[in-house]
């Protein structure tokens, strides 16, 4: 059974969800053997881990560009 994975937001470069993953977050269609999305988003940027308040922020500020 699979677990549910926390929806942070939409991706700016295929619309689908991005999750929080173990090690930070990634569109759903950047998961599995076939991926066709390359958004992948690091849990830790400057030695300072990332909140899911600031991704969901970055990606909002990421589709209005």
């Amino acid at each position: 059974m699979e677990t549910e994975k926390k929806i942070i937001g939409r991706c700016p470069l295929c619309g689908g969800s991005v999750v929080k993953t173990c090690k930070g977050y990634r569109c759903e269609h950047n998961i599995g053997d076939n991926p066709s999305c390359v958004l992948n988003i690091n849990g830790i940027i400057g030695n300072r881990k990332m909140g899911d308040g600031e991704v969901a922020e970055l990606l909002l500020s990421l589709i209005h560009i």
